[in-house]
């Protein structure tokens, strides 16, 4: 996060923490941790433990605050960026789109929270947890036996990604395609007043945007999680046992197994 200040030297600021050396900050403390067996962590935690699990820190040349209390965070999602602005980056900002929600300033953001936010309720999770049990299942067979690599043109990725978009929300605004998915939620509020319809680039940004954010958090969570498993073969194998119980009650999982399974919370 990046507080809302009148210059960017830190005025005003009243989290605690350190701003390292004028201009570098500590920009390459937070890149070596980066490369280290517990990643960022190994740089948040030493500072938490230090300042508390709010503190001050300054990367790539702005001042940034991290936080894991629930009341920090609540404040900033409640603040309407009257106190906060996104900080992410000129890059990260053309990546994900001016018109994603992490980029959508003041009166937009709030619009964006509520319409991205219906599609994915818990409601909508628990009608499509069948469905998407099946996907994960399946891709998981198509990764058997290969090896992950660079994709080719992946440079350019964003610009064939946003053509692709482009022609699946043009068929589907032409109705020559409906699918029950999130693009079309989005479209289907094209009945309803202006203030509530998004555009074209709106919903592209957007898919873009939860595409990535959905792929870094389960990405990373997934990858220390085998870690960890792996270097506390007894954890393992109380987690494997919850499953084999579940398995004997059911063919697959279903919602109602995903609240009977506390072991299971824990370890994510």
């Amino acid at each position: 996060l990046r507080r809302k200040t009148k210059g960017d030297d830190g005025a005003g600021m009243v989290v605690p923490g350190q701003t390292g050396f004028p201009i570098i900050g500590e920009t390459f403390s937070f890149f070596s941790s980066l490369g280290s067996p517990s990643g960022v962590q190994s740089f948040t935690e030493r500072r938490a433990k230090r300042y508390g699990r709010t503190f001050l820190t300054n990367i790539l040349g702005q001042n940034r605050v991290f936080t894991s209390e629930r009341e920090a965070v609540k404040l900033v999602w409640s603040s309407e960026h009257r106190l906060f602005t996104h900080g992410g980056g000129r890059a990260a900002e053309e990546m994900m789109g001016r018109d994603s929600i992490f980029y959508a300033g003041s009166d937009v953001h709030k619009k964006m929270r509520r319409l991205v936010g219906e599609p994915l309720s818990r409601d909508i999770l628990k009608k499509n947890f069948e469905r998407m049990e099946a996907i994960c299942l399946d891709i998981l067979d198509g990764w058997s036996g290969k090896t992950v690599s660079a994709i080719d043109g992946t440079s350019s990725a964003r610009k064939n990604l946003m053509a692709l978009l482009d022609n699946i929300i043009e068929r589907r605004r032409k109705g020559e395609e409906i699918k029950d998915d999130f693009i079309q939620s989005m479209i289907s509020r094209d009945g309803l007043p202006q203030e509530e319809r998004l555009t074209n680039s709106e919903i592209k940004d957007n898919c873009l945007a939860l595409l990535l954010a959905g792929h870094a958090t389960t990405g990373a969570t997934l990858t220390w999680v085998m870690k960890y498993l792996e270097e506390n073969p007894d954890a393992k194998e109380t987690l494997m046992e919850e499953y084999r119980l579940i398995q004997e009650k059911n063919a697959g999982l279903t919602w109602d197994d995903i609240s009977n399974m506390p072991y299971t919370s824990k370890v994510f």
